[in-house]
């Protein structure tokens, strides 16, 4: 998706101030308003690159003494198998203080992350084009 239509296509979106700065050097200047999900916080950011919407990043946060992220993770390791017609490559499992998930969903990769260490209660949903890297760069 291009930037400019960005804003088109999802009415919520709002423009930062300044950009939140992502993996590999990607900048976020595009926010949905943060929301109460599950007895958390939901925030979503949109991190471009030459003027196109690369990444997406959902981060779900809760209080660690009211976390409940590892069902929550299972819940959607779930419907995304069923959602992209295939099983995710796991690493760890909902029982873990850190787990992950991963699917290759055509044009673009998936990635689910689990974080329920001492303190922290949270999950990570990425969305990205998927990109053929040359071995170069590896």
């Amino acid at each position: 998706m291009n930037e400019a239509t960005l804003p088109a296509a999802v009415p919520e979106v709002q423009r930062l101030r300044r950009p939140q700065i992502g993996p590999h050097g990607l900048k976020a200047w595009w926010a949905l308003p943060s929301v109460a999900l599950d007895q958390g916080r939901l925030d979503t950011l949109f991190f471009t690159r030459n003027q196109a919407v690369v990444h997406i990043e959902e981060r779900w946060r809760a209080e660690p003494v009211r976390c409940q992220a590892g069902s929550r993770y299972q819940a959607l390791v779930t419907r995304l198998n069923q959602r992209l017609g295939q099983t995710g490559v796991a690493n760890g499992d909902a029982q873990a203080p850190q787990a992950s998930t991963a699917w290759a969903a055509g044009a673009y990769d998936v990635r689910l992350y689990l974080n329920q260490m001492a303190g922290s209660c949270q999950l990570l949903l990425v969305h990205e084009l998927h990109a053929e890297r040359d071995p170069s760069e590896l």
